[in-house]
């Protein structure tokens, strides 16, 4: 078993990039109560963890289950009266009710919608079926204050976004999803 970060030293013969890709099985968070949570502790003890491990056993017998960990990056880009908007980190959380969960959990549910996991049952329906932070109330992300009609997330697995060298370590696919190393997920969350 290679650790991801070590198969980007590796160079496979063209036509075998297949050798590296990750069927993705669940998507989930770990944010806590504030968004310190530790990813691979939450991980540990998570019962859908340990439901899926052992299903892999059942079903695969020498499958390993990997997880893999992303510190998200966000913004708001919006078009306003008088010019653009762009919302970072340091105001976004105070505007939306739950804070830094509910922009993470925004992102779950896209990733969800998405990839349509075999394990996740939550958000499989994303965004018809709207959580608190998408109930067009003045704290929400499609209330007056925000007014936010769209998600969009992008997941990457190689070095897209990083100009410090080319690497990939796989690529995520589904069965609603082809393999490729770079995702681009854009949801159209409209009013309610």
């Amino acid at each position: 078993m290679l650790s991801p970060d070590l198969q980007h030293f590796i160079q496979y013969p063209e036509g075998f990039e297949d050798l590296t890709d990750f069927h993705v099985e669940y998507v989930g968070i770990a944010c806590g109560p504030n968004g310190n949570s530790n990813v691979f502790k939450r991980a540990l003890a998570h019962e859908k963890v340990v439901e899926i491990q052992g299903d892999f056993q059942q079903r695969f017998g020498n499958k390993s289950l990997f997880l893999f960990a992303y510190d998200p990056g966000y913004l708001i880009h919006a078009s306003a009266p008088g010019g653009l908007v762009l919302t970072g980190p340091n105001i976004l959380p105070r505007l939306v009710h739950g804070g830094m969960n509910s922009l993470f959990e925004a992102m779950e549910a896209s990733l969800i919608s998405y990839f349509q996991p075999k394990y996740n049952k939550e958000f499989r329906n994303f965004p018809s079926n709207r959580p608190i932070w998408l109930q067009g109330k003045f704290d929400s992300f499609d209330g007056c204050v925000l007014d936010v009609n769209r998600f969009s997330v992008t997941l990457s697995s190689d070095s897209s976004f990083n100009p410090e060298g080319q690497w990939s370590f796989g690529r995520f696919w589904t069965k609603s999803c082809p393999p490729t190393a770079l995702h681009f997920v854009d949801i159209e969350v409209g009013k309610k």
